[in-house]
């Protein structure tokens, strides 16, 4: 891994660590972090009462580009729902559960930049 790719990752590691704190702040239960699987990654998984929340977060240094959550493509979407299938299978979860997918937009790391879209997709 070069140098470009660890800071990536350290920055990534860092937004889903605020945007983790922020969704407990709000009530979330948090479940785990970062589940891999051949289909995809989900950054943060929490319970909101009885619902499954599925957490995709995006950090950007600015939106000159667009917001951090409009970088939540239809194919990252996908992906996401893969891995939520997945997750969903080897937890012997029910797909009669509640579940919904959230995206999480962070600029900077900036704690105040914070945005939060429950329901930002269907699958």
């Amino acid at each position: 891994m070069d140098r470009q790719q660890a800071d990536t990752q350290k920055i990534g590691a860092q937004a889903e660590y605020i945007a983790k704190i922020f969704l407990q702040q709000q009530g979330l239960v948090f479940v785990t972090q970062n589940y891999r699987c051949p289909q995809g990654e989900i950054d943060l998984i929490f319970k909101d009462k009885k619902q499954w929340v599925f957490v995709e977060v995006k950090n950007r240094k600015n939106t000159l580009f667009g917001t951090p959550a409009e970088w939540v493509t239809a194919s990252k979407q996908r992906k996401l729902i893969l891995a939520t299938q997945h997750y969903i299978a080897s937890h012997n979860i029910s797909s009669r559960d509640a579940m919904r997918f959230d995206v999480v937009g962070i600029t900077n790391l900036n704690t105040d930049s914070i945005e939060w879209f429950t329901h930002a997709f269907e699958c």
